[in-house]
């Protein structure tokens, strides 16, 4: 759905349709409830215009649009957050369990993992276990980037194996298919199918992508000459 909606924001932002910034500001709001940090998409439209148009004025309006309608959006889901958990919370709490599962010495194939296996896993102590949930997600944040500031090459690596889990590996068909009864050679056959597809689809996106954006960088550089 974040992907769908991102390219959505993409086709609405390269057309002609009226009120588009504000469009933009709704659907802002909408992917930034799925992933938090896409509240600062505005930004990227900001640097974008500025690139492109240098006009101060039209790239500070536009983008303050963006910001100020998704902000806007959001607004109630921050209020009922904040007072429920009784301090300031913006839209989830999940960021720092994320964040300290994927990022530590006993994740060594870049997928999910329970908490409790991470070594002296702060999620045992009892100052965690009496902790409200936006508690608990400062603590798992803070411990989750010193491990990161600590471990900078175990950090990159884990990265890139949770990008290759995600579009070169198939077996997250899996949990589509559980509990549906079908026979294991049925389902051997559909991660075939699945993983086929995926490295034909993903490795012709990237290379695709790579080159677009080396054509991009160029067009940029040529136009500021």
């Amino acid at each position: 759905m974040f992907t769908t909606v991102f390219f959505f924001i993409t086709f609405i932002y390269y057309s002609d349709i009226k009120y588009k910034y504000i469009i933009i500001g709704v659907l802002t709001a909408v992917d930034a409830m799925i992933k938090p940090f896409f509240i600062l998409f505005f930004l990227v439209i900001f640097i974008l215009e500025l690139v492109l148009k240098n006009k101060w004025v039209a790239v500070i309006k536009h983008s303050t649009i963006i910001l100020f309608i998704s902000m806007l959006c959001i607004s109630p889901w921050i209020y009922r957050n904040t007072k429920l958990f009784g301090e300031f919370t913006p839209i989830s709490n999940n960021s720092g369990i994320v964040l300290y599962i994927n990022n530590n010495s006993q994740n060594n194939y870049g997928r999910w993992m329970p908490a409790e296996n991470v070594e002296n896993s702060i999620v045992t102590k009892k100052d965690y276990i009496k902790a409200n949930a936006t508690e608990k997600n400062r603590m798992l944040t803070v411990a989750a980037k010193k491990w990161i500031i600590t471990h900078p090459k175990q950090f990159f690596m884990l990265g890139f194996k949770r990008l290759s889990n995600t579009y070169l590996s198939s077996d997250d068909v899996n949990y589509s298919i559980y509990g549906t009864g079908l026979s294991s050679n049925a389902q051997i056959a559909l991660n075939i199918y699945v993983n086929d597809i995926k490295w034909l689809v993903f490795i012709l996106a990237i290379i695709s992508i790579i080159i677009y954006t080396i054509k991009t960088i160029c067009n940029l550089m040529s136009r500021k000459k």
